[in-house]
């Protein structure tokens, strides 16, 4: 009962134990009225721990007492477990050795999101959209590409094609890095295409030296020919492609996709224009049918004919002026053509801008129905431009809470699609990693178990409150603990005369971790919050599931610690810097202990 508990408490403030600093490791205890008594006192680790106070009593889950029940046995079935698992690692050490001399190209595959191969598929796009801009040019004799140039484009392509074998691929959003898949993969994908298009590219370069001024017919067509089928290099847009939707998928706000994809259709058109304008120049220069509308203009240079085409085939798709007109028959059957297409492509065009347009100014109607209705209420009423000024201050401070408020969960995302499992884990393992090491002993333990940290991010869940809003109250059950990520709290205890401002990265309630525990105060958000939540029990049954023998022993050993600790001191649901202090030593005993168990381990190896 708590009447119980605050008549023992009231005797220990009112005869409280004086305690001598001793040797080892020590804390200083902070004098707080109603917590600890007056004075300054220093307590050794082992001083404090032997004895048990009835002030709170907390109990650990059987689950860590059955890891402690007989130390010496516990440490001779880990020294097995670990005998045995030192072999495995071994004979697998051995298999990769194996397959190392057999295969030594395994260690040039690459991931396909590393900083090197991000860069080379850039270049790559921008080598893409040279050609794409050059080889209408070219084809029209407008403009003729260096030969150095043309040798290093063709040098990088034989490259891509080579290091596409050693570049890894992902199946079922997981990454796969072996080399025979990854080279089957390849061979059954792009690399047809990706050889054809190599080869092509050697064969137009060999007969570049057939220019128009050959005597040798069957060979100018020939080259005539070869610089046409070149067109098939722009096969690898479909890299462009997927720049592009890796750049659609980066980009957080709606608005701005919605910008991106209006850039994106306005290059489509300009792309399209610079293909329609060569073709247009290509049949102005022939005059194969008598007199070309490039006569009838009179342009001097090269550029201002290829600046006039490019006109014209701006005002096919768009409803403007100008002066240029078809004389020729090809060039009235090809001005024909371009406005059946222009009909076709310009509809499209506007429908998706309209689409766009209006989805972007759907995103915003609910402001602006809301911010209309504000403005008619204070119009109505009269209010002075003073307090309206202050009214719209307040609505405009709520509007950014509750965008801040709109945030997506993981337990959202997995509602929208079927995510693998594997998937969601390593989504939750990046993004609340970070998080979860915060606390000491996960710092020390389990830092270099991803197998563990990988599972216990995966059993997190985010939360969000809104300002001024109780997350729990004294006497309250706990079930789970709570990292809090952002925002700011104060937390009040009947036990503690000032409330504590918790900061981000805090674990709060961590005690229901290792064994039954019922809240010591009370937690209210002052602002806008986000926490993770980590139930005990799905604590312990990942950590009975996946933990080995000396991540067992490390835990037996700080939960008995542990339980003494917060029998002996004031524990409350968040920890004072002292306490803090306190467990890190405790950690560092655990550890400790594990160390020279792991000692004994290595000898035994």
């Amino acid at each position: 009962p708590k009447w119980a508990w605050s008549s023992e408490w009231k005797e220990v403030v009112a005869e409280p134990k004086l305690m001598q600093e001793q040797d080892g490791p020590s804390f200083k205890r902070k004098p707080t009225r109603g917590l600890l008594g007056s004075g300054k006192s220093s307590v050794s680790l082992e001083e404090m721990l032997p004895a048990r106070s009835s002030v709170f009593v907390f109990r650990v889950d059987p689950l860590w007492r059955m890891m402690g029940i007989d130390s010496d046995s516990a440490r001779a079935s880990s020294l097995t477990h670990f005998r045995g698992s030192v072999a495995d690692e071994a004979f697998i050490q051995d298999s990769m050795d194996m397959e190392r001399q057999t295969c030594c190209l395994q260690r040039l595959v690459v991931h396909p999101e590393t900083r090197l191969r991000v860069l080379w598929v850039l270049f790559g796009s921008c080598l893409l959209c040279y050609d794409m801009i050059a080889l209408p040019l070219q084809l029209a004799s407008i403009w003729e590409a260096e030969q150095s140039m043309q040798v290093s484009c063709l040098a990088f392509w034989v490259a891509d094609v080579l290091l596409s074998f050693f570049t890894g691929f992902y199946k079922d959003g997981v990454v796969v890095m072996a080399l025979g898949p990854s080279a089957r993969a390849y061979m059954k994908g792009w690399f047809a295409s990706d050889a054809s298009i190599v080869a092509l590219d050697i064969v137009a370069l060999s007969v570049s030296s057939v220019d128009d001024s050959s005597q040798d017919a069957l060979a100018f067509q020939m080259a005539r020919l070869i610089r046409i089928m070149r067109f098939l290099r722009l096969m690898r847009f479909r890299r462009v492609v997927e720049i592009a939707t890796r750049a659609f998928d980066s980009v957080e706000s709606e608005a701005g996709l919605l910008v991106m994809r209006v850039c994106g259709l306005v290059t489509g058109i300009l792309v399209l224009n610079h293909f329609i304008a060569c073709a247009w120049y290509a049949i102005g220069v022939s005059g194969a049918a008598g007199p070309t509308w490039l006569a009838e203009r009179d342009v001097s240079t090269t550029a201002h004919a290829y600046v006039c085409s490019f006109h014209w085939a701006l005002t096919q798709f768009t409803p403007a002026t100008q002066n240029i007109a078809p004389t020729t028959l090809q060039e009235r059957l090809y001005a024909c053509f371009v406005v059946l297409i222009a009909l076709v492509v310009y509809s499209t065009f506007l429908g998706r801008m309209t689409s766009a347009m209006t989805q972007l100014l759907n995103l915003n109607t609910k402001h602006y129905q809301e911010e209309a209705m504000v403005r008619k209420f204070l119009g109505a009423n009269k209010v002075s431009a003073s307090l309206a000024q202050r009214v719209w201050q307040v609505r405009r401070q709520q509007q950014r809470a509750a965008a801040l408020m709109q945030r997506v969960t993981m337990k959202e995302i997995s509602t929208v699609f079927n995510m693998p499992g594997d998937l969601y884990k390593m989504l939750c393992h990046e993004m609340y990693q970070k998080s979860f090491l915060t606390m000491p002993l996960l710092q020390s333990t389990f830092l270099a178990s991803d197998i563990l940290t990988r599972e216990f991010c995966s059993a997190l869940e985010e939360r969000t409150a809104a300002p001024v809003q109780e997350l729990f109250f004294e006497g309250q059950v706990a079930r789970s603990a709570m990292i809090f990520t952002a925002g700011t709290m104060k937390y009040s205890s009947r036990y503690n005369n000032e409330s504590i401002d918790i900061r981000p990265l805090t674990w709060v309630s961590e005690p229901v971790l290792w064994g039954c525990w019922q809240r010591r105060g009370a937690l209210m958000s002052t602002s806008i919050t986000r926490w993770l939540d980590l139930e005990g029990s799905t604590f312990r049954s990942v950590f009975g599931q996946y933990a080995d023998g000396c991540e067992r022993h490390i835990m037996a050993k700080y939960a008995e610690t542990f339980e003494r600790f917060v029998d002996q001191a004031i524990v409350l649901d968040v920890y004072s810097p002292e306490q803090e202090e306190v467990i890190s030593q405790m950690v560092e005993r655990s550890v400790g202990t594990s160390a020279r168990f792991n000692g004994s381990r290595r000898s035994s190896h």
